[in-house]
């Protein structure tokens, strides 16, 4: 099994998170591609970043998230419990 750690989950807990095999060949891919960028891909970096490299605030995430469900014709705009996690 795969697993994702968030660092500083809600309670400020650090949680062991598993993901599938599809989510994890996608995660590799998508480090390949941050390395070819070259933006960092240590074990402190964060795993979404603005252009400049700065870390992404919970917030625009979820915005973020908002604008691509949409564009997507999934989930409702409303707070989703699903995704707050």
């Amino acid at each position: 099994k795969s697993y994702v750690v968030v660092r500083q989950g809600k309670g400020n807990k650090r949680r062991n998170v598993p993901i599938s095999e599809e989510l994890r060949k996608d995660y590799l891919y998508f480090v390949d591609w941050k390395n070819a960028c070259k933006q960092s891909t240590a074990k402190d970096s964060h795993l979404f970043t603005k252009r400049n490299g700065c870390k992404l605030t919970v917030r625009a995430l979820q915005k973020l998230y908002t604008k691509c469900a949409g564009m997507a014709g999934v989930g409702n705009h409303q707070k989703d419990t699903k995704t707050n996690h």
